[in-house]
């Protein structure tokens, strides 16, 4: 009685497990041992694959993962700036406390004749040179935008503007929107915006859009400093094909000195190959090139647009300027540096007694710390005295 049993069981535990084979794909089955939950997963990790890994090691996508209720297994590279801010100086503030200490900018204008077609969909059909009254173009909305969170970074408040692809520069060299013949940079972003105005009334459009003059003459302003320039490019569209190779060798090239290139892309687009520069140059040193396109990202919020462009453009800044620090590259001391050397030189500066003299002998520590103070731009000995 024992063994039939046994076999019985046997038979009966044959039976459970090929009926549990044959219906391997019914759906309580995919429920009880949770192919669907498997399956979710799988897509729910091919959309994300799709999000840039820029985009993976900032913060903001931090953000929109909690807010999704999804978990990241592998730490992010590096977190750079949040996105909750209610002003330009917050987002000015959590760009500083992100790492980054000071820098210099470089703004860059496209005149390109495509200028002038490249506003149908985005900028009601206008040029989007076009000066119009109460209301900003495209370009002054870009300058103004980023004048106001990168402006406190700025430490000598002169900003060489460049103006490229006009009838005179065309795709071969760049002009100083202050003056056309003589290098003479802007008194800050205000003064940048003044110029604009003036000189694109005057501006004969042409072409075609190359982005290796104005990259090539930062890297020339780079060169002499050797201290942190964040070089702001404003484009109506992408570089035609027969310059793609001659741009990606410049963004290469320009990864070898302390310089982040944003490209602003105003109008109508396409913006693919702009895209390409962003994320696929892998002979760089760093990742220095982070391309935006304006409308989309003010199209997303409709409470503060301008600060939705903001951080887009500079979320990759902090990260930026910590690698190109890692890799030594830069030479020069900020303004900033100087100033602060300079005051920690006079906290740990010996006491002189002057009334033992009726003026400062040249080389003691007090007029040598007079001269270092006189020299910086704003200051004089008579604040000290």
């Amino acid at each position: 009685m024992a063994l039939w049993s046994i076999i019985f069981l046997v038979v009966v535990l044959v039976i459970i497990i090929t009926t549990l084979l044959l219906f391997k794909e019914n759906i309580y089955w995919q429920r009880l041992f949770g192919k669907d939950s498997n399956d979710a997963l799988a897509k729910s990790s091919k959309n994300l694959d799709l999000i840039t890994e820029k985009f993976k090691r900032t913060r903001l996508y931090q953000s929109l993962l909690n807010s999704l209720d999804l978990e990241v297994c592998e730490a992010p590279h590096f977190q750079s700036i949040g996105d909750n801010f209610e002003s330009f100086a917050d987002l000015s503030d959590a760009i500083r406390d992100a790492g980054l200490e000071s820098s210099n900018v470089i703004i860059g204008i496209d005149f390109s004749a495509s200028n002038e077609f490249q506003g149908k969909n985005t900028f009601d059909h206008k040029s989007l040179h076009g000066l119009v009254k109460k209301k900003y173009n495209p370009y002054q909305q870009v300058i103004t935008t980023l004048a106001a969170v990168l402006e406190p970074f700025d430490d000598d408040n002169l900003i060489p503007a460049y103006g490229f692809g006009d009838e005179r520069t065309k795709d071969k060299s760049v002009f100083s929107i202050n003056n056309h013949n003589i290098e003479h940079p802007c008194k800050g972003f205000l003064e940048v915006l003044l110029k604009y105005e003036d000189i694109v009334k005057t501006i004969t459009m042409s072409g075609p859009t190359s982005l290796v003059p104005i990259i090539r003459k930062a890297i020339e302003i780079t060169t002499q400093t050797m201290t942190y320039n964040i070089l702001v490019i404003i484009a109506d569209g992408q570089v035609e094909k027969d310059q793609d190779e001659e741009t990606r060798k410049i963004i290469i090239e320009a990864s070898s000195y302390p310089l982040s290139i944003i490209l602003v892309g105003v109008g109508d687009g396409p913006w693919e190959r702009m895209f390409t520069y962003d994320e696929k140059l892998p002979l760089r040193k760093f990742d220095n090139f982070q391309f935006v396109d304006y409308f989309s990202c003010i199209q997303k919020s409709t409470k503060s647009p301008e600060l939705v462009f903001a951080l887009n453009a500079l979320m990759e800044i902090p990260e930026q300027y910590a690698t190109i620090k890692n890799l030594g590259l830069i030479k020069g001391n900020s303004l900033r540096t100087k100033k602060q050397s300079i005051h920690d030189d006079l906290k740990n500066m010996k006491p002189v007694n002057l009334s033992k003299s009726n003026s400062l002998n040249h080389g003691s520590p007090s007029s040598t710390h007079l001269r270092k103070l006189s020299s910086l731009p704003g200051m004089t000995t008579k604040k000290l005295i």
